[in-house]
């Protein structure tokens, strides 16, 4: 029997006290499985800074949530969300040019939703990134974080939960064993950024996903 199976998981909002703890995880995890970070080199040390910036902000406003050992207290791994309608958090314009195309593959599917929707702030929760130590894989604390964070999200008054999948894990996990819409996509070998169809390499799955659950 595999003793990590008696992990008892708690979950939290997560707070300024947890902030130093979900950068190191999201840096060193997040990547791990994102086919276009890898694909663009990109260090991890420029994706520490964006994490930074990004959880710095989540962590006033209350919405990411975290994972740890409840006997322990290791951080196990967290989901950074934030309300769909926000602002970007101060030093956005310092993250290395190699976010390039991420960004704007991202902002892309983003149009593509609130062209065909209608979006107002504190309606829709956005699941924005996440990470959980490979250590801890067999254990579900990727569906234990996003049920809290489901729960916290319709207590706060959010009717819809968004997000973007970008590799074959969270694809699956998202859509075939949590419940999540695909709504729309773009093709990596398709998509271009500066004229350069910078993704096409990209073979572990075909595209990147916006998907959406009604909470």
């Amino acid at each position: 029997m595999n003793i990590l199976s008696k992990i008892d998981v708690q979950c939290s909002t997560l707070s300024y006290r947890d902030i130093e703890e979900a950068v190191e995880c999201i840096a060193k995890t997040f990547s791990l499985g994102e086919p276009m970070t890898s694909l663009l080199q990109i260090t991890e040390t420029e994706f520490r800074y964006f994490a930074r910036i990004f959880i710095e902000k989540t962590a006033q406003e209350g919405l990411s949530v975290v994972a740890r050992n409840a006997e322990t207290g290791q951080f196990l791994g967290c989901i950074i969300c934030e309300d769909y309608v926000t602002d970007l958090p101060e030093g956005i314009g310092m993250i290395s040019p190699n976010f390039g195309p991420i960004v704007e593959l991202l902002d892309t599917l983003g149009a593509n939703y609130k062209a065909d929707n209608n979006v107002a702030k504190g309606e829709i929760y956005h699941l924005f990134m996440g990470g959980v130590y490979p250590q801890y894989a067999g254990l579900n604390i990727a569906k234990t974080l996003t049920e809290h964070l489901e729960n916290m999200a319709r207590n706060k008054g959010y009717s819809k939960a968004i997000g973007e999948v970008t590799g074959p894990i969270s694809q699956h996990v998202y859509i075939d064993k949590l419940g999540y819409s695909p709504m729309y996509d773009i093709s990596y070998k398709d998509f271009t950024f500066e004229g350069n169809t910078v993704f096409e390499a990209i073979n572990s799955c075909e595209s990147c996903i916006l998907i959406v659950k009604d909470l």
